[in-house]
């Protein structure tokens, strides 16, 4: 479709509103569907990484982290996921005696974790401006807002597994000898 006809072809479907509502209403639909899809996989990568630390370290229960799948309040709440896991994550490593297991360096994910709150946010304000005056333009930016979402939240995760890995999995440590 040529550019100068889009703005006409959008028009005319705008002006045939049974349609226009409906597709409309089944791209929100699509939409907030995904969205909730990627929420419950980021509750679940919370969970996995809570879980590990002990729960006297825990800067929060292991139930309200799956808050993040909550249109819109999810944004604020995956904010506080990131700030919680990087204290409790210093929590544990205060605790523990740093000749056993010295602290590590940096700051527990928290600025990959403050980056991939900001891409989820741009990611949820283009798809809500998907249905304005340039969808074409809209829906381009939503694209690549949604891939640097996706390599920030990668790349946060990748650094908090490194951490969650020199915390000792409580699971094994219930197993008897013979299954280890």
């Amino acid at each position: 479709m040529e550019p100068e006809n889009y703005q006409a072809t959008l028009d005319e479907l705008n002006a045939s509103s049974t349609s226009f509502v409906g597709i409309i209403i089944v791209a929100i639909i699509m939409i907030v569907s995904i969205l909730s899809a990627i929420s419950a996989v980021l509750a679940f990568l919370y969970t996995m990484t809570f879980f590990r630390i002990p729960e006297e370290h825990r800067k929060i229960s292991l139930g309200k982290i799956w808050l993040v799948m909550v249109p819109f309040y999810g944004l604020y709440w995956l904010y506080m996921l990131t700030r919680e896991l990087a204290a409790s994550f210093r929590a544990y490593f205060e605790a523990q005696d740093p000749e056993d297991e010295p602290m590590p360096e940096g700051d527990f994910g928290q600025t990959y974790g403050l980056l991939m709150c900001i891409s989820a946010a741009l990611v949820h304000l283009a798809a809500l401006a998907v249905f304005w005056k340039s969808p074409l333009i809209l829906g381009l930016s939503m694209g690549i807002s949604t891939a640097l979402s996706l390599l920030l939240t990668v790349k946060y995760f990748l650094e908090v597994f490194k951490i969650r890995q020199r915390i000792p999995d409580p699971e094994l440590e219930m197993l008897p000898e013979s299954y280890i």
